[in-house]
């Protein structure tokens, strides 16, 4: 976990706006590069069914815990 000093969310009381227009840079940043990921993606197939099957377990895996 990467403390928040470092990401440049910590700050005094006086400033939350300032880190909420921060967090919501970094939505949208994310919301972009996600949508930018899944429009390369969305149409690869793979013909292999225990390829596809280990593929499936491994990002659900990794996704739901997050």
């Amino acid at each position: 976990m990467v403390h928040p000093n470092r990401e440049g969310l910590a700050g005094s009381s006086g400033n939350k706006g300032g880190i909420k227009e921060l967090i919501k840079q970094r939505l949208r940043a994310f919301n972009l590069a996600f949508d930018q990921i899944y429009e390369t993606h969305q149409y690869w197939v793979k013909s292999d069914d225990k390829l596809r099957v280990g593929t499936f377990i491994k990002t659900t895996q990794s996704l739901i815990p997050a």
